[in-house]
C-alpha cells in the first residue's frame, strides 16, 4: 500500500513537472513587441513586412499596436522602453540613441516625396524641372516638427513651414491664403492620404523629390535581447527578396495612381 502511494506521487509529481515544461515552453514559443501606430493607416504595411519576416525566418510574432503619437513622442516612449521599437528615418544622432536593424524596411521609398497641392492649384508645379527652378518658386513646404524632411528641406534651400500636429497641414494647404503650398509625402502614405483628405488636396502629376534615407527599425535599448532576431529575420527577408515582394504587392495600385515614370524627379542633398 505504501509503494502504491509512492508510486501515485511520483506520477503526480512528474506530471506536474511535465505541465511546468510544457507551460513554460508555451510562453517562449513566440515573441513580443510594441510597435507604434500611424494616422492613416501607413504603420500596416510595416506591421506585415516584420510580422511576415519573423514567419519566414520560423518565428512567430505578436504585435500589440501602440496608440498614434507624434514623433517626439514616440521616441521618448522608445527610450523609456514603452514601445519595443519603432519605425524611423535611419540617423547618425538615432543610431547612438537606440538599437539600429540596419535593413531597409521601405526599398527607399519613404526618400521619394510626392506632393500633395490645393485641390483649385493642381499643376502649381508644372513645368518644374530642377532644384533651382523649384527654389525659384518660393513655395512653402508643409512639414512635421522635427521631422527629416526639415533638414533635408533647410540642406536644399527650400522653404518650409513646420507644426507639431500635421493634421493640420491638409487644410493649409488646401486653404490657398495660408501661405503652405504643398505637404511632400512618402510613397507608402498617399493612397490613403488621399482618400481621407480629398476634400482639402489632390496629387501633384509632375514631380517627386528624391533624397537618400531609409527607414529602419529601431529597437528601445531596454529590449536589447531582441536584437539578434529581429536582425536575423529582417535581413533573410531583404535578402530572399521577400520584402521587395510584400512591397509591390502592397503598393501596385499606388505606382498605377501616380506614374512614377512620368514624372520629373528632383533629386535633393541628404544632410549627414
Amino acid at each position: 500500500m505504501l509503494f502504491k502511494q509512492k508510486t501515485v506521487f511520483h506520477l503526480a509529481l512528474l506530471l506536474a513537472a511535465v505541465v511546468t515544461v510544457n507551460r513554460t515552453a508555451h510562453a517562449r514559443d513566440h515573441h513580443h513587441a510594441v510597435l507604434p501606430t500611424f494616422d492613416g493607416g501607413s504603420h500596416l504595411l510595416l506591421h506585415n513586412v516584420v510580422e511576415r519576416a519573423f514567419e519566414f525566418g520560423g518565428e512567430k510574432l505578436v504585435i500589440t499596436r501602440a496608440p498614434q503619437t507624434p514623433p517626439k513622442r514616440m521616441e521618448l516612449m522608445l527610450e523609456q522602453g514603452k514601445l519595443t521599437g519603432a519605425f524611423l528615418l535611419r540617423t547618425a544622432e538615432r543610431d547612438s540613441k537606440y538599437i539600429p536593424i540596419p535593413v531597409g524596411l521601405l526599398d527607399g521609398m519613404m526618400g521619394r516625396r510626392v506632393l500633395l497641392v490645393p485641390k483649385s492649384h493642381p499643376d502649381i508645379f508644372e513645368g518644374v524641372k530642377s532644384i533651382k527652378e523649384l527654389k525659384n518658386m518660393e513655395a512653402v513646404a508643409g512639414l512635421g516638427m522635427g521631422w527629416f524632411d526639415c533638414e533635408v528641406w533647410s540642406a536644399n534651400g527650400l522653404e518650409a513651414y513646420e507644426v507639431a500636429n500635421t493634421k493640420l497641414l491638409y487644410r493649409l494647404v488646401g486653404n490657398t491664403n495660408r501661405n503652405v503650398d504643398y505637404f511632400p509625402r512618402g510613397l507608402p502614405e498617399i493612397l490613403t492620404e488621399l482618400e481621407t483628405y480629398g476634400q482639402h488636396v489632390t496629387l501633384d502629376p509632375h514631380l517627386i523629390l528624391e533624397y537618400e534615407r531609409e527607414m529602419i527599425l529601431y529597437l528601445s535599448p531596454k529590449y536589447a535581447e531582441l536584437r539578434d532576431v529581429f536582425h536575423r529575420c529582417l535581413t533573410q527577408a531583404k535578402e530572399t527578396g521577400l520584402l521587395k515582394k510584400i512591397l509591390n504587392d502592397h503598393l501596385e495600385e499606388t505606382f498605377e495612381l501616380i506614374k512614377p515614370e512620368n514624372r520629373t524627379v528632383i533629386r535633393l542633398r541628404t544632410p549627414s
